[in-house]
């Protein structure tokens, strides 16, 4: 085993930096917030900085440090310097697309040097041998897993239900009600298995998106060819749900009803829906004892 982890090693120190640099990229392409986010990044990076000596491990592993601090020893933007004045530091900002609201001139700068610097270092001034990122890549990832993330964020980023999230340990922070990185992770997991199965079911809510408005232009087609009021799908589809027939029963798309069919369905539910038959027939719903029979 050890003669191959040597191979491999002497391996990455005979790449050229080109290959070396697909090597990485190869490594990063595979991001994603639920297997192999920035975090699994860091600590891989971090890993490789202390136990691999070779040359080749070392400058893969600050390839990766460049991705996650992409500007840790540059100089500031536009020549700013801290005689720069506020609207200078805001255009430095813009240019990194870093955020220039919601802080005095001394605190802009320093959302800047956090991006140049790093906030760690020894007695004697040397930064970090094995975790090569910048203060403001610290502060992100400090605590990355305990971070709340809303239930909107959590549909954005891991592609989880309102549903599927309510069964785990909400906290509040800001009047916002939000769950923990770590239980999203595992909760996206157990529904989804892997990254890819993830973007699996987001294509398929996607393409069942796109087949809905299509449909739904379908019947609008239909009912301007009649003279019918277009209307009539809002009524419908807004209608409460005792007086309403199941989506896919009045849009018939999953019975493979043709247009026509299901605009006949709509125009009946809108007749009824608009005047005297629908108070007809709430009265008879609140004046009837029939039960329907056990048989």
């Amino acid at each position: 085993m050890s003669n191959k982890r040597e191979e491999g090693v002497k391996g990455l120190d005979a790449l050229p930096e080109a290959a070396l640099q697909r090597v990485a990229d190869k490594l990063l392409e595979g991001q994603n917030p639920l297997t192999w986010d920035r975090l699994d990044i860091l600590r891989t990076a971090c890993s490789i900085t202390a136990a691999g000596k070779s040359p080749g491990a070392q400058r893969l592993a600050k390839k990766l440090f460049k991705h996650l601090s992409p500007h840790l020893g540059e100089p500031l933007p536009l020549g700013v310097t801290q005689d720069s004045s506020l609207p200078q530091i805001k255009e430095a900002l813009k240019s990194w697309h870093l955020p220039y609201s919601k802080a005095n001139k001394p605190g802009l700068l320093r959302r800047l040097l956090d991006q140049v610097e790093d906030s760690e270092e020894d007695a004697q001034g040397t930064p970090p041998r094995y975790c090569q990122v910048s203060a403001a890549t610290r502060a992100e990832l400090a605590g990355w897993n305990e971070q709340g993330i809303s239930g909107g964020k959590a549909k954005e980023i891991f592609m989880l239900t309102k549903a599927q999230i309510e069964s785990l340990p909400p906290t509040v922070e800001h009047n916002i009600t939000v769950y923990k990185r770590r239980d999203l992770k595992q909760k996206a997991l157990a529904v989804h298995g892997s990254w890819a199965g993830a973007l699996k079911r987001k294509r398929e809510s996607d393409g069942h998106s796109e087949a809905t408005e299509q449909r739904l232009a379908d019947l609008r087609a239909v009912l301007l060819s009649r003279g019918s009021p277009v209307e009539s799908l809002e009524v419908v589809n807004l209608a409460d749900d005792s007086f309403r027939a199941p989506f896919d029963a009045v849009w018939g798309a999953k019975q493979g009803a043709a247009s026509y069919k299901a605009a006949d369905w709509i125009e009946q539910f809108d007749f009824l829906l608009r005047g005297p038959p629908k108070d007809h027939y709430q009265a008879a719903l609140a004046s009837t004892s029939w039960e329907p029979s056990e048989k």
